[in-house]
C-alpha cells in the first residue's frame, strides 16, 4: 500500500515553513534570510536604543555643577557643567560598524585627550570613562534579545542643552 503525502504549509514570525507528514520528504524549511533580517531589524534597534543611552549617560556625568567655575574638574574625571556648550555638544550616532562618539563643542577633543604641553590641560577623558563603567554591548545584546533591562542608575534625560 503507497504512502499518501499529505502536506501543510504554516506561516510564523520567521517566514513560511512547509511541514510533510510521509516518509523521507522534508519535514521543515525555514528561510534562514529572513530569520537573519529579523536578527539585523532586532540589533539595530537596540542599538539605537543604547546610543541615545550613551549620549545621555555622558551628558548626565558631565552636568554637575560647579557654582565657582573654578577648576571644573580634575584631570582624569568627567568635565563639569560651565556653559553647557560641552554637554549639549556631544553626539552618539549609531552605524553598522559602531557608535560614533563626538563633540560639537571645540574643545570637546581638549577635554578627552587633553591639550599636551602647548597649554597643559590634561584629559578629562569622558568617552573612556564611560566606556569602562557600563558594558554597552551587553545591554545591546540583551535589548535585542527581548530581556528587561534596567535604567542606568542616575540617568536624568537631558533636555536642550547650551548657554543657560
Amino acid at each position: 500500500m503507497p504512502v499518501r503525502s499529505r502536506s501543510l504549509t504554516t506561516f510564523s514570525s520567521w517566514g513560511r515553513c512547509d511541514v510533510a507528514q510521509a516518509k523521507g520528504e522534508k519535514l521543515a524549511e525555514i528561510d534562514v534570510a529572513r530569520v537573519m533580517e529579523i536578527g539585523q531589524r532586532r540589533w539595530d534597534k537596540a542599538a539605537r536604543i543604547v546610543a541615545e543611552e550613551l549620549q545621555d549617560y555622558i551628558r548626565s556625568k558631565s552636568s554637575r555643577p560647579n557654582p565657582t567655575r573654578r577648576n571644573p574638574s580634575e584631570p582624569g574625571e568627567y568635565p563639569k557643567f560651565v556653559t553647557g556648550d560641552f554637554m549639549a555638544g556631544v553626539r552618539v550616532k549609531y552605524t553598522h560598524r559602531g557608535f560614533i562618539i563626538s563633540s560639537v563643542a571645540p574643545h570637546g577633543k581638549w577635554l578627552e585627550y587633553g591639550t599636551g604641553v602647548l597649554f597643559g590641560m590634561l584629559p578629562r577623558p569622558y568617552v573612556e570613562l564611560a566606556q569602562a563603567e557600563v558594558d554597552w554591548s551587553a545591554r545591546i545584546a540583551a535589548l535585542a534579545s527581548g530581556e528587561k533591562v534596567p535604567k542606568l542608575a542616575g540617568l536624568a534625560k537631558m533636555q536642550g542643552g547650551g548657554r543657560k
